[in-house]
């Protein structure tokens, strides 16, 4: 199955501890966002790094 994703529910699932982010990144199925998207993620990229402690955001 493939599931568009809003990128802002992306970034706010990536950001806190939930069950949104749970299923994004446990998901088996194919996750897409549109490719405008991208500019809002790279924009925000070391922002969400920093907020999550994550190490790397794909």
């Amino acid at each position: 199955m493939n599931i568009v994703v809003d990128v802002n529910v992306l970034i706010s699932a990536l950001l806190k501890d939930s069950t949104s982010r749970s299923l994004l990144v446990n998901s088996t199925h194919d996750l897409f966002f549109p490719e405008p998207s991208l500019h809002k993620i790279r924009k925000y990229h070391q922002y969400m790094l920093k907020k999550t402690g994550f190490s790397v955001f794909v």
